[in-house]
Formats: C-alpha cells, structure tokens, sequence
C-alpha cells in the first residue's frame, strides 16, 4: 500500500463522491491545529501508549533518552486536522 494514499489520511474525495452518486449531499469541515509540546510533554504523552508501557524496564530507558536527544530543547510542532462529513438526502 503506498503511504501517500493510506485509508484514513483524510482524502476523502472518493467516498464523498460515492455517497453523492447515491444521492446524498455531502458537506465537510476540517478542524486544524497546530500544538506544541516540550520535550518533557512530548516523552509524557508518548509512554502512554502500550507499545512503550510494554517495554522493561531499560528498554523503556534507553528508548525515553534517545527520544529525548532526537526531540531536543525546543519540543515537538505537531499538525493535525479532523474531517467532520455530513451526509443527509439530496433535496
């Protein structure tokens, strides 16, 4: 599967299509935000996932510091947008 059209990467353009040919309107509204974390915030939010919680004990240190070198100090920007669809029947 390539990267760039990944189901969930918010291209929407074919289903909205499919849902209008079945004679609904649809109408969307993206939501964007752009965030940034501290490093701290950052390495908080991501050993809150199962994947890190799983790790022992070093493993989850040496992954928390070379996160931590990789990050630096001025943080992470992180970009992210929700797509809200309505799809009610065409007049």
């Amino acid at each position: 599967m390539n990267a760039d059209s990944a189901p969930g990467d918010g291209h929407f353009d074919e289903i909205g299509a499919a849902v209008s040919a079945a004679g609904f309107t649809v109408t969307q509204r993206r939501y964007p935000r752009d965030l940034h974390y501290s490093r701290q915030q950052w390495l908080d939010h991501a050993f809150t996932h199962s994947n890190h919680l799983t790790l022992d004990a070093a493993e989850a240190n040496e992954l928390r510091r070379r996160l931590a070198d990789r990050i630096g100090p001025d943080g992470v920007a992180v970009h992210s947008e929700a797509l809200a669809v309505r799809a009610s029947p065409a007049p």
